[in-house]
Formats: C-alpha cells, sequence, structure tokens
C-alpha cells in the first residue's frame, strides 16, 4: 500500500545566508498573520505589534537585498512598483499594509526555491491549525457560533467562522504543490479532513472548490505527469485569472434583478453579485483607489447598527479599493506565475492555480500571503535571478 502524506523533507546541510534570511521573515510574518486571525493572537494582543513585527521582516528582506548583490534596472523597476503600492496602501487608509509586504516578498524571493517556500509554509499553517482548532474544542480558546438559529456555524478558534476553511483549503493545495501527485489514499483522506471541516464551519464554497480540486488533480495524476504547452492549456493556465477576474467583475456590473437566472445565481452565491453591483453603484472604478470603509459579518456583530457591504470577490475589491492600475498590474502577475507553471510543467501548480483563481471569485483573500505563497512565484518577472555573488551558491538549491 502507497505510504500517505509522504512529503520527504530532507534538508540540505548547506545553504545561502540570503536563503535564510528569505525563509525566516517568512516564517516570522506568516505565523504572526495567520495567529492574528485566531483568538490565540487575540489573547496576546498580537494586532499590538503589527508595526514591530512589520519593520523586523523589512530589515531582514533589506540585508537579504544587499546580501544578493543583484542590482539591475529589473530590480529597481520591482521597488518602484512595491513603493507605488505602499502609497496607494497608505492614501486609501489601509494600515494593514499587508499588500505592500506581499510585494516586497514577491520582490525577494526570485532566487528562492519555491519548494522551500511551500514546505515552510506547510509546516507553519498545519502547526497553526491543529493547535488552534484543538485548543478550541478543547474549550481553552472561544469557539463561537455564528448565525445563531440560521445557519450554525462553528470558528473553531479563529476570528471568522470560514478562516478554518480557507486554511485548510489552501493546506490542501500547498501539500498536492509538494507533491505533485497525488494518490487515491491521499486524495480520500484530504477530502475527508475537508467535508469533516465543513460539518463545523458549512462553509459550502471552500467545499465546493476543493473536493474538485481533489478530483481534477488526482484523475489527471492518474494519465499524466507533467503540462503541456498547448493552446488550451495557455487559455485555461496562463489567461485563467484574468478571464476569470472579467467574468466575475462583469457578472457584478450587469447584475439584475429583474432577471431570474441573475437571481439564481446571486442566490447560490449568498446574495455575492447584488453586494458587487451595489459596491460598483456606490463607488465606482477610480485608476487610484479610494478609500472604502467595508463593513463584514464580522462588524456587524460588534455592532448591529452598520449595514453590511463587503464584497467577497477579490477581483472587483481590489479593483474599488485600490484602483484599475493596480488591477492592470495583477493581471500582468497572474498571466507571468501561469506562463511559468507551464514552462516547468509544473502540473500541481497549474491546477493549483487555476483553483485558486475560482475561490477569488467568491472571497477576497487572493493577496493573503498568511494563506498560500502562490504569488511569490511571480519574483522572477520583478528580481530574476541572474548575476550577483550567490548565483552559484544558489544553483540547484532546494531543501529536499
Amino acid at each position: 500500500m502507497k505510504e500517505v502524506f509522504n512529503l520527504n523533507f530532507k534538508y540540505k546541510t548547506m545553504y545561502t545566508r540570503s536563503h535564510l534570511l528569505f525563509l525566516t521573515s517568512y516564517a516570522i510574518w506568516v505565523s504572526f498573520a495567520l495567529l492574528r486571525y485566531t483568538y490565540i493572537g487575540k489573547m496576546f494582543s498580537f494586532s499590538h505589534y503589527r508595526t514591530e513585527v512589520s519593520l523586523i521582516v523589512l530589515f531582514l528582506l533589506a540585508l537579504k537585498f544587499g546580501d544578493d548583490g543583484v542590482y539591475h534596472i529589473r530590480n529597481f523597476i520591482g521597488l518602484a512598483i512595491t513603493f507605488y503600492i505602499g502609497i496607494i496602501e497608505y492614501f486609501v487608509q489601509d494600515r494593514t499594509v499587508a499588500i505592500f509586504i506581499l510585494c516586497v516578498f514577491i520582490l525577494s524571493s526570485g532566487n528562492v526555491a519555491f519548494d522551500d517556500i511551500l514546505k515552510t509554509a506547510l509546516l507553519i499553517d498545519v502547526c497553526i491549525f491543529v493547535v488552534t482548532v484543538t485548543l478550541s474544542i478543547k474549550g481553552i480558546i472561544p469557539n463561537n457560533v455564528w448565525d445563531v438559529g440560521i445557519r450554525e456555524r462553528y470558528d473553531l478558534g479563529f476570528t471568522y467562522c470560514t478562516f478554518s476553511s480557507h486554511l485548510m483549503l489552501f493546506i490542501t493545495m500547498i501539500y498536492c504543490c509538494i507533491r505533485k501527485r497525488i494518490s487515491f489514499s491521499e486524495t480520500m483522506v484530504l477530502g475527508f479532513l475537508n467535508i469533516w471541516l465543513f460539518s463545523y464551519t458549512d462553509t459550502r464554497l471552500d467545499l465546493f472548490i476543493v473536493l474538485p480540486y481533489l478530483l481534477y488533480f488526482y484523475i489527471w495524476t492518474i494519465f499524466s505527469n507533467t503540462v503541456n504547452d498547448h493552446w488550451f492549456n495557455r487559455v485555461l493556465f496562463e489567461y485563467g485569472g484574468i478571464i476569470l477576474a472579467s467574468i466575475s467583475i462583469l457578472a457584478q456590473a450587469m447584475y439584475n434583478p429583474n432577471i431570474n437566472l441573475y437571481v439564481m445565481f446571486n442566490n447560490l452565491l449568498s446574495n455575492r453579485l447584488e453586494l458587487g453591483n451595489n459596491a460598483i453603484s456606490e463607488y465606482g472604478f477610480h485608476l487610484f483607489g479610494q478609500q472604502i470603509k467595508w463593513v463584514g459579518q464580522g462588524s456587524l456583530k460588534k455592532n448591529p447598527l452598520l449595514t453590511y457591504n463587503y464584497v467577497d470577490c477579490s477581483f472587483l475589491k481590489y479593483t474599488l479599493n485600490y484602483g484599475i492600475i493596480f488591477s492592470i498590474m495583477l493581471g500582468i502577475v497572474l498571466i507571468y506565475i501561469g506562463r511559468r507553471a507551464i514552462e516547468k510543467k509544473n502540473q500541481a501548480l497549474c491546477v493549483s492555480l487555476l483553483f485558486l483563481y475560482v475561490f477569488a471569485m467568491v472571497d477576497a483573500e487572493l493577496c493573503v500571503l498568511a494563506f498560500h505563497p502562490f504569488l511569490l512565484t511571480a519574483g522572477e518577472l520583478l528580481n530574476p535571478p541572474v548575476g550577483g555573488k550567490n548565483e552559484k551558491e544558489s544553483e540547484g538549491h532546494s531543501f529536499r
């Protein structure tokens, strides 16, 4: 019988200081960001230390940039784009600087083996997930019930009832990307874990994404272990992000409550189409974004007098919030990482990116580094691993 969950964690004894700086800063940021989504983070007031942790991470990544010794025009263009994003976040008064930090990590990841990043992410995600869920079930931290009397949903120690389900979805994807293929036993176990979690959180859309993902990836790995540079694959994986982004934004912009088909899809998507249409009508699209006070379910729990206006589509929310120019740059990144996944014949990454875009159509966590590392594959776009004193040391590097 095939061994289940064989990740083959064997580490090289030699690795560059540059890699160590990146992986250390990445581990610090993801751990901190994820714990802020839990009641463990609330217990220790993690939000009060956001500035300090951000500065530590940025300092480590600045050291890495100097240590790499690579100073091409593209590196400085990447820096300019990164600071542009930071200015936009400041302009729209988003004090989390999450998109700026993501861009800094993308800029710094060009010469770091993606498998190393995946394994670091998986280790942190699994540890935090297991500890948080266990503590909540044992009653040590809160396990609140949402939508009492309507649709009871447990948050399992996370500050929102969908976060544990989101995390399990991405744990599944990250694991598959590390393994590169998946056995029947692994498919069944991962499917069962997601269904078990659904029994607590009742997050239907995550389940409707992860089960087809597992089935699609399992069937594909039965017949093939690669992806060809075929026109259909390029449309699906290289341009899938901007195609799905366009479809989701247009569907919300053109929503009409007098058309039965629209109403049916709106009900199926928990009123997402109508909410997106309302947001477009109220705020409109701007080149450089705008300040919007989003009111989600968490805000309503604190103040029931507020009016819910949250947009659950990443593509629309980022366009409204950060502007058309930001969305164009995001689209370029999505095309690039899809193209690179095809060029590397990485079928697991191709499938994961495609289902990530499907997830982004119905949730606003596309650019949340705490949940997944997939956008970091854009590192070579802004910071190609050529030249510099660490290039020879880094060649072929991977913790495997």
